[in-house]
């Protein structure tokens, strides 16, 4: 039988959240944020390799605020 998407989540969550935990996030791409279908937020960064949100818009300085908005 076929593992539905909730499934193959569970069984790989822990392998998935080790991945994350030991990656250096060395290159990351903006990414819109989206809360609810269809319901955008502000821009995150996100690990290319592990997906990783590593940095938020309320995570941000205010220099990185204010100066980086079109990074």
């Amino acid at each position: 039988m076929i593992e539905n998407i909730d499934q193959m989540r569970k069984r790989h969550e822990k392998e998935i959240a080790k991945l994350q935990r030991l990656c250096k996030h060395t290159k990351t791409k903006r990414m819109p944020f989206m809360w609810a279908p269809g319901h955008f937020g502000n821009d995150v960064e996100v690990c290319e390799f592990c997906g990783k949100i590593v940095k938020s818009y309320e995570d941000r300085t205010e220099f990185e605020k204010i100066f980086l908005k079109e990074k």
